[in-house]
């Protein structure tokens, strides 16, 4: 449900003036944000804070090709 419901998002880009909404959010943007709460949970699953983590069994929205660019 969250993958649908944040993949149907717009874009929202904070202004003096307020929220400018733009075009849907692109799936990369979805994949890296779960990517960074999985590793969140793992930390805390190490740090014994969470029994295990409830983000294991997601699936990313769609495979991403060129997301990890090294930097020379």
């Amino acid at each position: 449900m969250y993958l649908r419901k944040r993949l149907g998002d717009r874009v929202r880009i904070k202004t003096t003036a307020g929220y400018i909404e733009r075009g849907e959010l692109k799936t990369a943007t979805v994949h890296q944000e779960l990517r960074v709460l999985r590793r969140m949970l793992n930390v805390a699953v190490r740090k014994k804070l969470l029994p295990s983590n409830p983000c294991a069994g997601v699936e990313f929205p769609v495979p991403v090709k060129g997301l990890f660019r090294r930097t020379i």
